[in-house]
C-alpha cells in the first residue's frame, strides 16, 4: 500500500522520510528483510531501517560479529540504507545504543503513562542522536481504556498528542492508526498544535498517574 502511494507522487512531492524494519537478529535475515522491503516499497533505498523490539537477548545477537547491525552497516556502506535505527522497549537497551555510536536513530515510547525513556531521549538528542517517539496515546488498548472512562475528557488524543509534541527532544512522533479517520483526526490535531506549557504538562501527567492507580 505504502509502495503504491510511494509511487503516485511526483518527484517534488516525494520529499518525505520513508523508514522500515526488521525483526531479523542475523546479518543474512536482516538483509533478506531489507531486500524485501525495498521491494514492497518500489524503492532502490530507505531513509532509516530499524532493527525493532530489540530485548536483552536479541541485543547481544543484533550486535555480534554475524549479527543484524554489521549486515545493516554494509547496506549503509553501498548507499541502501541511509540512517540504522533501534527500536525497545528498554530504556537501558537504547541507552547502550545511544552511547555505542553506532546507531542514527532510536524508537522509544513516550507518553504520559510511560516515562521511562525521558532520560535516554534527553541523551539521544544531546548526542544528535534521532529520536522517534512511539505510542503517544500509551498503546496496549490505554486509549480505547481512556475512552470509555470519566478520564476520557482529559486524556484525550488531542491533549496526548500535543503532549508528545511538546518535547522538544523528539524528532518526530509516530501515532498508531488504523482508519482513514484516524489519519484525517491525527493531521487536523498536528496542524492546529501549540505546545504545551510546563504547568498543563505536569497537570497531564498527575492525570495520568491518577488514572493508572485507580484503573
Amino acid at each position: 500500500l505504502i509502495g503504491r502511494a510511494l509511487r503516485r507522487l511526483s518527484e517534488d512531492a516525494r520529499a518525505v522520510c520513508v523508514a522500515s524494519k526488521t525483526l531479523k537478529r542475523t546479518r543474512d535475515g536482516a538483509l533478506a528483510d531489507l531486500e524485501r522491503s525495498l521491494g514492497h516499497l518500489g524503492l532502490s533505498s530507505v531513509d532509516i531501517y530499524q532493527l525493532n523490539d530489540v530485548d536483552e537477548e536479541g541485543w547481544e545477537q543484533v550486535m555480534a560479529g554475524s549479527g543484524a547491525l554489521a549486515g545493516l552497516q554494509e547496506a549503509q556502506e553501498q548507499g541502501i540504507v541511509r540512517f540504522i535505527g533501534i527500536s525497545s522497549h528498554s530504556a537501558d537497551i537504547l541507552r547502550r545504543a545511544v552511547t555505542s555510536g553506532q546507531f542514527d536513530t532510536i524508537e522509544v515510547a513516550y507518553n504520559p503513562f510511560d516515562r521511562r525513556g525521558e532520560a535516554v531521549i534527553r541523551l539521544a538528542h544531546r548526542k544528535h542522536i534521532g529520536v522517534i517517539g512511539m505510542k503517544p496515546f500509551g498503546g496496549f488498548g490505554m486509549l480505547g481504556s481512556l475512552k470509555v472512562s470519566e478520564w476520557g475528557r482529559a486524556l484525550n488524543v488531542g491533549a496526548l498528542l500535543r503532549y508528545a509534541l511538546s518535547n522538544r527532544c523528539l524528532s518526530v512522533t509516530i501515532p498508531g492508526m488504523r482508519f482513514v479517520r484516524e489519519v484525517e483526526e491525527n493531521v487536523g490535531l498536528a496542524a492546529a498544535y501549540e505546545p504545551m506549557t510546563s504547568r498543563q504538562k505536569a497537570s497531564l501527567r498527575k492525570q495520568s498517574e491518577t488514572f493508572l492507580a485507580v484503573a
